[in-house]
């Protein structure tokens, strides 16, 4: 596969980490198409990724207006509900909630703790709860999503929720926070053995460019 990559994805390199993740799609693909195992998960995995694919292409875009750029919120936040749906109802907002903040940050204990607020239910009123700051920043998503989608009113700030320069925009976001979905959707279908992790440490949690992506919308710095 030949991918071009959207000019505002981060630009790092991640060696542990994503060849982990390579690693353990490359499992999923096998189990799915050759071993006819967690077939429907795999379907699901795979159709979520292709929607991450197109988000993350560079196509024909110009970014001649912002409704063009907002287009990128539809396509990441799709791609996140196809791994969040439940089998047995429409997915819903605090869905792909739960399945980000499934995921445990273990390099950084700052990305694991719930100081950030997020709106639970609006009826019969507003109730809050605490939520780790990649929930945080899907629901960002999420807002814009729907502002979009719903022909609402939109602004550059609904893409700058966490404010200017340096403070990375929401689109640059997106693809960490999609990655993070997609290794909470992988531990819940095809368990990380202690065996493929002992292969040349491939199994090692190395994070640090994905917190430092994350924790710049904070201006927090990874130790």
């Amino acid at each position: 596969m030949v991918f071009t990559l959207e000019h505002g994805l981060p630009v790092a390199e991640y060696i542990f980490s994503d060849e982990r993740l390579a690693v353990w799609l490359g499992k999923a693909w096998l189990d799915t198409y050759r071993n006819g195992r967690n077939v429907a998960a795999g379907r699901t995995l795979f159709r979520s990724l292709e929607l991450a694919y197109m988000a993350a292409s560079m196509r024909s875009r110009n970014y001649s207006s912002i409704h063009e750029v907002g287009v990128g919120t539809v396509l990441w936040v799709n791609a996140i509900e196809i791994l969040a749906a439940p089998s047995d109802r429409n997915v819903r907002r605090l869905d792909g909630h739960a399945l980000v903040e499934q995921f445990v940050w273990d390099m950084n204990p700052l990305l694991d703790s719930r100081r950030y607020r997020v709106v639970e239910h609006r009826r019969p009123k507003i109730k809050y709860r605490g939520a780790k700051l990649v929930a945080k920043v899907y629901d960002h998503l999420y807002e814009a999503r729907s502002k979009f989608v719903h022909g609402d009113q939109v602004s550059r700030a609904l893409l700058r929720p966490f404010g200017p320069d340096p403070a990375p925009p929401l689109l640059a976001l997106a693809s960490t926070v999609y990655r993070t979905a997609l290794l909470a959707y992988l531990q819940r279908h095809w368990k990380w053995t202690r065996q493929m992790e002992a292969k040349d440490h491939l199994g090692t949690f190395w994070l640090s460019a994905y917190e430092q992506h994350l924790l710049k919308a904070v201006d927090q710095e990874v130790d």
